[in-house]
């Protein structure tokens, strides 16, 4: 045999065992799947990896829509706005999705009290459901941190009538159960939840770095990360030489101990959040900060960068935002003292400034032994009233409490004005309190209050020459105005001291 002959045969031989690389099969994004609802009356993405090049068909109720998998292994179509209902089927090339319903779709995501389920809720029941196919799902997004954004996310569908509705946010299940009662259509619910989060883990890095006010909260928590990565490389090389010394027979020296990594900013919007982004919503609500409400100052900053945020990512414009006001904390107070938590409540008060959000007031569901109502029954009612009102037009629902909007001194009397008075003001109890009042020197008193028509006339004996009005102003305050819908007024106040 010739060297040349040989050569031939030695690359023949390999050619035919060396394996082929695998090709990349068709995958859909994980919230596409078995049981899903699409958001009726927008576009809706659909999205997935495939090998570079390959053609992907996607079709549903009618509507075929075509792409070509890109060089980076991605592709995505987006299919015209749909009209609510199902079962349908949808195909993606060989792959086909069943069980998907068209009707509305909301984020809902914060912490401990929008992750509080079903089972631990004071109402820990789901209602019966006549419908021939159920009409309430939901996603619930694995637990998960990362220092940079997930593409892709694990999870199943699951609907109200599956034992799985036991664990989930009671919030959001209310919520979504009030919503299917007043619209008639499907609807579903991302859930993203975490019981340990603070407001900076919903943010993305972009976020915190376009916002004034909150970039600067990165250099505290960037010294912290470079002091623990010092601190865990002094860790691993004290159990190294403990290792060494014991190979040695010797007796080893003391470890160091194992410091826990700081929790990272934007960890949670990186690991739970952005891999949902791109899904065609209505819009989110949010419950988030009965940790934080020490934290006044920077809040207002933080909401309102979420919701821009959030917004931003998504690209689907101003959608509605809907967010909860923290509860009443700890035991009543009968002395007028300055303490953070009703500066908080104002700062989420002053996050309705942004467009298209809507903030429920749930001050008379605790009396103050828990940071953690249970009530969410009531909660996820309002705001889905606020969700009817704001994301559907049905401008005929009373969706608020008063809120408060003027101040008329009137001699030694305050007159309060309200808006969102529904069909009037109305006391829950046998007396109107929680009001508080002050002159020129700034000292409150607690004060007598009455109801005028649309207004508030607040007087003390002790405040001749009221300048000042306060409302709910504690921690836990005994205050009791509602609209004669049963929605409780928001605590605010007249001055800026």
């Amino acid at each position: 045999m010739t060297p040349r002959i040989a050569g031939l045969l030695l690359l023949l031989a390999a050619s035919l065992g060396a394996a082929p690389e695998p090709r990349a099969e068709l995958k859909l994004h994980g919230l596409f799947g078995d049981g899903m609802i699409l958001q009726r009356g927008i576009p809706c993405p659909v999205w997935g990896t495939a090998a570079p090049g390959d053609p992907v068909s996607v079709s549903f109720v009618g509507q075929t829509k075509t792409a070509k998998t890109g060089a980076d292994g991605r592709w995505s179509v987006k299919l015209d706005p749909l009209s609510a209902g199902g079962p349908h089927e949808l195909k993606v090339n060989q792959l086909t999705i069943r069980d998907v319903m068209v009707g509305e779709v909301w984020l809902a995501a914060g912490g401990a009290n929008m992750e509080m389920p079903v089972k631990s809720a004071l109402l820990a029941k789901t209602e019966p459901d006549d419908s021939p196919v159920a009409m309430i799902r939901f996603f619930v997004v694995p637990r998960r941190e990362s220092e940079t954004p997930e593409k892709d996310v694990a999870g199943a569908w699951k609907s109200n009538r599956s034992e799985a509705v036991a664990d989930v946010s009671a919030t959001a299940y209310f919520f979504a159960r009030e919503l299917r009662h007043r619209l008639q259509v499907p609807v579903g619910f991302l859930q993203a939840t975490a019981e340990y989060a603070n407001m900076e883990m919903w943010l993305s890095k972009e976020t915190l770095a376009a916002t004034p006010g909150l970039r600067l909260l990165t250099v505290p928590q960037a010294i912290d990360l470079a002091n623990y990565e010092i601190a865990h490389a002094l860790y691993l090389d004290s159990v190294r030489r403990a290792k060494e010394a014991e190979a040695r027979g010797e007796k080893p020296p003391p470890v160091r101990p194992r410091l826990g990594r700081p929790a990272s900013f934007s960890s949670r919007y990186n690991g739970m959040i952005a891999p949902m982004v791109g899904f065609a919503i209505r819009g989110a609500i949010l419950d988030q900060g009965e940790a934080e409400t020490y934290r006044g100052s920077s809040y207002r900053s933080e909401i309102s960068a979420v919701v821009d945020g959030w917004r931003k990512a998504w690209g689907q414009g101003e959608f509605p935002f809907g967010f909860v006001q923290a509860t009443n904390q700890g035991a009543r107070e009968e002395e007028i003292t300055e303490t953070a938590l009703p500066k908080f409540r104002e700062a989420q008060l002053l996050g309705l400034k942004v467009p298209n959000t809507g903030m429920v007031v749930t001050v008379d569901l605790s009396d103050g032994t828990t940071t953690l109502p249970r009530n969410k029954e009531e909660v996820g009612r309002r705001l889905a009233l606020w969700a009817d009102h704001k994301a559907y037009g049905h401008t005929d629902v009373v969706y608020s409490g008063p809120t408060f909007d003027s101040l008329k001194i009137e001699g030694n009397k305050a007159r309060l004005f309200f808006k969102n008075t529904g069909s009037g003001l109305k006391i829950g109890g046998d007396r109107l309190t929680g009001f508080s009042l002050a002159s020129d020197f700034r000292r409150f008193f607690w004060a007598d209050a009455r109801i005028e028509g649309n207004s508030v006339v607040v007087t003390c004996e002790d405040v001749k020459w009221p300048a000042a009005v306060r409302y709910g102003w504690a921690n836990n305050a005994d205050s009791n105005l509602f609209n004669e819908e049963g929605l409780p007024a928001s605590p605010f106040r007249t001055d800026n001291w």
